[in-house]
């Protein structure tokens, strides 16, 4: 896949994790959303 793939792909997962688990966490929306993209790089 393509590194837009990736990016696209992480920012998916990040967004359906907060959607999944709601609540305070420190990073937010953002946080959690960059973390999906780091996942998704280190997945692929």
């Amino acid at each position: 896949m393509s590194v837009i793939a990736w990016l696209v792909l992480g920012l998916l997962a990040g967004a359906m994790a907060k959607v999944v688990l709601p609540g305070h966490d420190p990073g937010g929306l953002m946080g959690t959303t960059v973390i999906g993209i780091a996942g998704a790089f280190l997945g692929g």
